[in-house]
């Protein structure tokens, strides 16, 4: 025959492992059919027709043996080649019609272009060629359950026609219609092979249909039994089993490649499907901003005809987001509340440092000032009304090494009392004493920063750290205090004994502040005024003459009532966050649901040539869409239930355009996170599986 080949199997079996059976489907098949051939696969049920047609369509790979398809040996291909292949170069026709119900005539005829290069309106145009093609062009909009078994046939076969296929593969495509309708749809399909020169191959246990083949391969118990010519003309060719020791010719095949998503067609031996009609490659994949507006449309139509399960699905993240723009409101608002209250309260603790003077409301910086003292501290404890305590210190910062482990953190030298004005405590083991103090021992108190990074998980109580080449014991870890926005980690310090850090660490007599805690807050400012005319009469300052210190009320407990605010909105908004989880957890059920209900049209979409990441994009987007869709309601509610708790109660709220982004993009998380799931399982049906499910 001096046409080229199209399918070349050799020796082919399949074999299903049941678990503690094994059922042999094919048993060592063997077949050739050339290019324009129609070719009717026939025998009973069980005999392994449907199987081997299976194979040939790429929905399922041999056990054993080679398959070539237009010269391409099929076993060197990867799931994605393979689907190139069914969206290119193979139209499928089904039993069943397998019609996407939800969608119509002209959506199910134009499924095959979602997946390739095509654009959504050359799609749309010639899935209404396709159409008109098979006498449909006036039931476009009509969806399969408003169509006779005949016209869904004919959609089915529009639908296999789309790209343009060689060849066309139609397991039982007249088994559930009647004589007459089934003699229609037999006559379209010769005709499409006489002016279109498309190789057909047909599975069915009819004799009428196998009848108009040029050839009729008998099947029985997975076996080639005999081969007889058919109704049409056609040139008789070898077939046969390996049993009986006879092969199908393979010789004269031409070479051919298949694309491996970047543009290289399958050659079918006539010019068609290799390279487009600009000398490139195969058509290329649709781009993403396409993909992405098909999915949508599918995702919204999926919600249209679940109204009310969609509806409850989303009620999750709408109750999640609106909580959130609430809570994160009602957060901010007593945060600013607290603010205004305690700027107003002020603080109890005073603290004095050399070397900065303000005046005219600017900071002045003079020369290094070294006449604070640690008697100055002394004198303010005796002379001062109002002072219960004072811890004058000095700071600097050091490399402090213990065994193999270094780490650079600053250290403060002071009293005992400092601990106490700043209102921090031991986690574990003591402070220093005032022993310590007066015998100048080498002792020292970390915060839990330096205790992770020199030692780890081990205790470090009693051991030994050099700051700068000197040991010091540890005798304490201070409590975790966490960060600041003014002096960053709290926690990253070393406190040892004033005199000790003066001494050995800096080599200096005088201090660089002292901190003072007033008996109440209402004597802060008596305090304050005794603090300065002390010093200014013991530092001899007379006149105009400017200070050598600066007297200040801290701010620390107005930053930890604004941390204590902000940990109270983020509490509040961490249990709308479980509203948002619970929403997302309702959107993986759905969507598991989903994949369940809809494995067939799974099944339809890998078969004309969805790659598995086109499912996954396609449930990825359909989870997305439920979540931003619950998402955008859910701010609404939540800004709508922030000023109805304002106007009923009083209550000071700031709606926050950061916390409103926040919402919405944690929404979007949601549905990535919650959907990855049921799209990778959905991604992860085996094609002939999934068209099969009931």
């Amino acid at each position: 025959m001096d046409r080229p080949p199209v399918i070349e199997v050799e020796d082919v079996t399949k074999v299903y492992d049941l678990g503690e059976q094994k059922v042999e489907a094919l048993r060592g098949v063997s077949l050739t059919v050339f290019e324009g051939e129609i070719v009717s696969l026939m025998g009973p049920s069980g005999s392994g027709k449907s199987t081997l047609m299976n194979l040939l369509g790429f929905l399922d790979r041999p056990t054993s043996g080679r398959y070539r398809l237009n010269g391409t040996d099929v076993g060197e291909l990867s799931s994605d080649e393979m689907a190139w292949v069914r969206n290119h170069d193979i139209g499928f026709v089904f039993q069943n019609y397998n019609l996407l119900a939800r969608t119509t005539s002209l959506e199910n005829a134009e499924l095959p272009a979602l997946y390739n290069g095509t654009s959504s309106s050359a799609g749309r145009r010639k899935a209404r060629e396709m159409l008109a093609l098979v006498g449909l062009s006036e039931r476009e909009a009509h969806r399969p359950t408003q169509l006779s078994g005949g016209q869904q046939q004919r959609v089915a076969i529009a639908r296999a026609l789309l790209n343009d296929p060689r060849l066309i593969l139609a397991d039982e495509p007249t088994g559930n219609l009647d004589t007459r309708t089934g003699a229609e749809i037999i006559e379209l399909f010769k005709t499409l092979n006489r002016e279109k020169g498309i190789t057909i191959v047909f599975v069915t246990h009819d004799p009428e249909v196998a009848s108009h083949g040029q050839r009729i391969v008998h099947f029985k118990d997975g076996l080639v039994e005999r081969e007889e010519a058919g109704g049409g003309a056609g040139p008789a060719v070898s077939v046969s089993s390996s049993e009986d020791g006879a092969g199908a010719s393979g010789e004269g095949a031409p070479a051919g490649g298949v694309d491996d998503g970047s543009g290289n067609g399958v050659s079918n031996g006539n010019g068609h499907g290799g390279g487009d009609e600009n000398g490139g490659g195969g058509p290329r994949r649709r781009g993403l901003g396409a993909g992405v507006r098909a999915n949508v449309r599918i995702a919204l139509r999926a919600i249209r005809v679940n109204k009310l399960r969609s509806a409850l699905t989303m009620l999750g993240v709408i109750i999640g987001v609106g909580a959130v723009i609430a809570m994160v409101a009602i957060g901010e608002g007593a945060k600013a509340r607290v603010a205004k209250q305690m700027e107003r309260l002020g603080s109890n603790r005073v603290s004095v440092y050399a070397g900065t003077v303000t005046r005219g409301g600017r900071r002045v910086r003079g020369a290094r000032i070294t006449t604070l003292t640690e008697a100055d501290a002394r004198a303010i404890l005796a002379e001062v009304p109002g002072v219960v305590r004072v811890a004058p210190h000095v700071r600097g910062s050091a490399q402090v090494v213990y065994g193999n482990k270094n780490w650079h953190p600053p250290f403060t030298g002071t009293t005992p009392d400092y601990l106490q004005i700043m209102n921090w405590g031991v986690d574990s083991g003591s402070s220093f004493t005032d022993d310590d103090m007066l015998l100048n021992r080498k002792v020292a108190m970390i915060g839990k920063t330096v205790a992770k990074e020199l030692f780890g998980d081990d205790y470090p109580i009693g051991q030994t750290i050099r700051v700068k080449h000197i040991p010091f014991e540890v005798v304490g870890v201070l409590k975790e205090r966490g960060t600041s926005s003014w002096a960053g980690d709290l926690d990253d310090i070393v406190i040892v004994p004033l005199q000790t850090a003066q001494r050995k660490l800096l080599g200096i007599r005088y201090v660089r502040g002292i901190e003072v805690s007033a008996e109440s807050q209402q004597a802060t400012s008596d305090v304050q005024d005794g603090i300065a005319a002390l010093l200014r009469v013991r530092h001899k300052i007379t006149g105009t003459k400017l200070d050598d210190f600066r007297v200040r009320n801290r701010t620390d407990i107005l930053e930890a009532a604004n941390e204590a605010a902000s940990t109270l909105g983020y509490l509040l908004a961490g249990i709308a966050g479980v509203a948002l989880i619970v929403g997302g957890i309702g959107i993986m059920n759905i969507m598991l649901v989903s994949v369940t209900e809809r494995t067939r049209e799974i099944g339809v979409r890998l078969a004309i040539g969805a790659r598995r990441r086109d499912i996954r994009r396609q449930f990825l987007t359909e989870a997305m869409v439920l979540s931003l869709l619950g998402g955008a309601v859910g701010i609404l509610a939540g800004a709508a239930a922030s000023l109805g708790l304002s106007y009923m109660g009083g209550w000071q709220i700031v709606i926050s355009p950061g916390a409103i982004l926040l919402a919405f993009a944690f929404a979007a998380a949601i549905g990535v996170f919650f959907g990855f799931q049921p799209a990778n399982r959905a991604a992860g049906l085996n094609p002939i599986e999934a068209l099969r499910y009931e």
